[in-house]
């Protein structure tokens, strides 16, 4: 299990707890790797680069089954948008 995991399971075993209905999903390195692992936890997993692949599980939500996607690697990483970064506030700016 990745360092990432060992945090992510007890949050998600703590937001399940909060809001069990909600549609929990996971993506990266390790569910990429370790995929019917994850499944275990989470209701999807995108495998593989996710920003298209997101798109498709946020689709098929009106199943709400198990899903676990691979798209083909974007080559042109300069076609996604850059997210507004400036509209982010970190923990450190609260209050200020």
């Amino acid at each position: 299990m990745s360092a990432q995991m060992a945090i992510t399971i007890p949050l998600l075993a703590a937001l399940k707890e909060r809001d069990p209905e909600a549609y929990y999903v996971c993506g990266g390195a390790h569910p990429s790797a370790m995929t019917k692992e994850c499944l275990t936890w989470f209701d999807s997993v995108v495998v593989g680069e996710g920003e298209e692949a997101f798109l498709d599980v946020l689709r098929s939500l009106d199943g709400h089954d198990n899903v676990s996607l691979s798209h083909r690697r974007i080559e042109d990483l300069d076609c996604i948008p850059f997210p507004l970064v400036m509209c982010w506030t970190s923990p450190s700016t609260h209050g200020r």
